[in-house]
Parts: structure tokens; C-alpha cells; sequence
């Protein structure tokens, strides 16, 4: 695969899809810029950024040796048969096709096979394409809790070395799995994969409120800045951060408590009202699942902040 990073990574490569033949590979600058139907919405103005994507099975060696019952010579090479098929078979058909989930035809596949995976793609196809990974990993192994699957998803720039690139995802992939596995790091946030989804939505649900202007992209800048706080006030680290609630208060009765005018009032006041609720429910609930979203809060609040960002942003 050398010799196609080496071509992707040169600068002089057009970057414009529309000199790009059919079969022709793309250069890095050309899958950023690619989101398919079916992953973008059409009103979004999403980054033009890569994401890198690596996955391995956990505990690979222990199920081999303790999980086969009595290990024999045909367990063990039927095991590793049908490892390997998932990553060389089912992904790689996933890849190819349409699919209810989307188009994920925008992957490239560095590497795989055996019991692990390296890919590039587009932020936005990858981030999804993580999701639809572990589906298919537990539907493949009949939902055993014991066989699980850890991952990595890491943005850059086309134009970054991709060298580079995967050293970061290898050493992200390995921050999951000193951290207890069965999970994946996005935004530089462990998920467990049973938060995924409500990650996933949690960032559509911003990406809305974007779109149709109950917030501002400057207000969910401050919302990052107060998760923030509000991880380093329940971590003991500075009891002044506690001040992130009172804060979240006042901006959120500033900006989505009231409505500014009378158009405001027919038009997004009950929206606005309904997105001011949400945000301070996050902040001071007692339940587990807004905890736990605020305690990771940062993935969704990028994913949206991502999905809304014009070119010039990059």
C-alpha cells in the first residue's frame, strides 16, 4: 500500500471530484471532501477533514486458548477462519454497498484481516461507519458478551503526513484498551459501545438545533468550554469550576430562556425553550445517562461542530 499513500500524500494532485475518472484511486484532499448520501444532510456544511479508523478484537489469545472448550486443531483453524471473514468478507462488502445505515463507499482499506482493521475516509463516513463496526461485530458473534471489539476513530487534515496520522489512531486504540476495552475513542472521548448511539444522536440533535438556528455555533463553543469545567469540578481539581452551572444558567436564560422578538416568538420560542430545558437538565441531573453524556459531552458538541463547518473553517 506504499506506493498509494505516497501518491495520495503529494500536493500537486488535483483535488477537484469532478477530473476524478471512474477507478481512478483518490488522493487524500479528495476523500475529505467526499460525504455521501445517506451519511450527510444535505443542508450541512460539513469539514473537510480524514478520519482513521483502526479496530482489533479484545482479548484475542484468551478466547482462543480458554474459549474453545477443548482446544483441537479444527477449532482452532475454523476460529481464525471465521475471524478473518468477518474483516476480509463482511466489512469489505459493507463498504462496497448501499446500505440502510448508508453509503459507505468512500472507505479505503489500508489493511484488513485477521483480527483487526486499518481504514481511511472521510470524518463524517468514518465516525458513522464506527457504529455500524460494532453492530455487525456482535450480530457476526451472536451477541456473546465475552467477544468484543475495541476502536479508534481520529480526525486530520488531508494534507497531514498520514504516517503521522497513524501513530495517533494506534495510540488511541491502545488508550481503549488500557482503559477496559469494548469501547470506542472518538474526539478524544472514550464511548463505551453501549453509549454510542446516544453519543451519535445527542450530535444529530445539535447538528439540528445548528442548522435551524435555535443555537449558535458560538454557544456551543461555550458549552464545550463548560463541560470542561464541569469534568475537572467533579474530578476535585478546582472548586471555582463549579461555576460552570451557574453560568450555563445565565447563558442559556439569556439566549434561549426569552424570546427577542415576535416573529422569535412564533417561529423558535418553544424550540428554544425546549433546547434551554435539555442543556440544563445535562448540567444538574442526578441521573445516570445526562452524567454520564455530560461527563463525554465534548464528542457530541464536535460531532456538531464539525458537521456545520465551511470550508474556510478547516
Amino acid at each position: 500500500h506504499e506506493e498509494w499513500l505516497a501518491m495520495a500524500e503529494k500536493e500537486q494532485f488535483e483535488d477537484s471530484l469532478e477530473r476524478q475518472d471512474e477507478g481512478d484511486p483518490k488522493t487524500f484532499g479528495q476523500i475529505a471532501v467526499t460525504h455521501p448520501d445517506g451519511i450527510c444532510n444535505k443542508n450541512d456544511q460539513p469539514a473537510e477533514l480524514l478520519s482513521l479508523i483502526k479496530a482489533d478484537v479484545d482479548n484475542l489469545g484468551q478466547i482462543a486458548s480458554r474459549g474453545l472448550g477443548t482446544v483441537t486443531l479444527s477449532r482452532y483453524v475454523t476460529f481464525a477462519r471465521m475471524t478473518n471473514l468477518f474483516f476480509t468478507g463482511r466489512l469489505t462488502r459493507l463498504m462496497s454497498q448501499k446500505t440502510g445505515s448508508g453509503d459507505f463507499s468512500n472507505i479505503y482499506t489500508i489493511f484488513a484481516g485477521g483480527d483487526d482493521l486499518f481504514l481511511v475516509s472521510d470524518w463524517l463516513t468514518g465516525h458513522h461507519f464506527a457504529g455500524l463496526l460494532q453492530e455487525e461485530f456482535h450480530r457476526f458473534t451472536a451477541g456473546n458478551p465475552d467477544v468484543t471489539l475495541s476502536a479508534a476513530v481520529t480526525v486530520q487534515k488531508p494534507r497531514q503526513p498520514i504516517r503521522d496520522g497513524a501513530r495517533r489512531v494506534e495510540d488511541a486504540l491502545e488508550e481503549v484498551k488500557a482503559s477496559g476495552k469494548n469501547a470506542v475513542r472518538i474526539f478524544d472521548q472514550m464511548i463505551p459501545w453501549d453509549d454510542f448511539d446516544a453519543t451519535r444522536d445527542e450530535a444529530e440533535y445539535l447538528a439540528n438545533l445548528l442548522r435551524t438556528k435555535i443555537v449558535s455555533r458560538a454557544f456551543l463553543y461555550r458549552m464545550l468550554r463548560y463541560h470542561r469545567q464541569y469534568v475537572r469540578f467533579n474530578r476535585g481539581d478546582k472548586i471555582d469550576d463549579a461555576l460552570c452551572m451557574s453560568h450555563l444558567l445565565y447563558d442559556v436564560k439569556r439566549n434561549l430562556g426569552f424570546p427577542k422578538n415576535e416573529k422569535d416568538t412564533k417561529a423558535t420560542a418553544p424550540a428554544k425553550l425546549a433546547a434551554g430545558q435539555h442543556f440544563v437538565n445535562l448540567m444538574t441531573s442526578c441521573k445516570m445517562e445526562e452524567q454520564k453524556m455530560m461527563s463525554r459531552y465534548s464528542a457530541p458538541l464536535m460531532w456538531a461542530l464539525y458537521l456545520n463547518r465551511g470550508k474556510g473553517d478547516n
